[in-house]
């Protein structure tokens, strides 16, 4: 390659650097500016002509999930809240633990649950050398079921 053809191409790559750099920058600069020129409010650039949002707004996306202290809540909120429970018990099958669902404690009208009895339940991994004890109890809510919180199965009342 010739000199001139050398700094032709680094002048190239020079100019490239530099338009990437602008891009870079207006995509940094243009998200916090739009609020200036079209507020919260206005749902024109998202607009799909039949009232459905062709993006989600950063206003649902910054809601709070109302369940995300499950786990904290008390067991008897637990249970009242819950749109499915489940027994999980754990059995050994070739020299490993496996979970499998037992039994179905709790399952409201209309909750689309993707389990039955007998089905296996791998959200609960069983570390090889622990005692599994009995079983868990697995809370579900809403539909499709979507897993809260797993409790350890206890064999005395309380």
């Amino acid at each position: 390659m010739s000199t001139p053809m050398i700094v032709q191409a680094v002048r190239t790559l020079t100019v490239a650097v530099w338009a990437l750099v602008a891009v870079t920058a207006l995509s940094l600069l243009v998200p916090p500016l739009w609020g200036l020129f079209w507020p919260a409010s206005s749902d024109w650039p998202l607009d799909l002509g039949e009232g459905r949002p062709a993006v989600r707004s950063m206003r649902i996306a910054a809601t709070v999930d109302p369940l995300a202290d499950f786990h904290d809540w008390p067991i008897k909120r637990q249970i009242a809240s819950a749109s499915a429970i489940l027994r999980v018990d754990h059995h050994r099958e070739d020299n490993r633990w496996v979970s499998r669902v037992g039994e179905i404690l709790k399952l409201q009208p209309g909750t689309e649950l993707h389990y039955t009895v007998g089905d296996v339940y791998e959200r609960v991994r069983v570390e090889p050398r622990s005692d599994p004890g009995e079983g868990m109890v697995v809370f579900f809510t809403g539909s499709p079921a979507f897993m809260r919180v797993a409790r350890r199965a206890s064999t005395t009342a309380g």
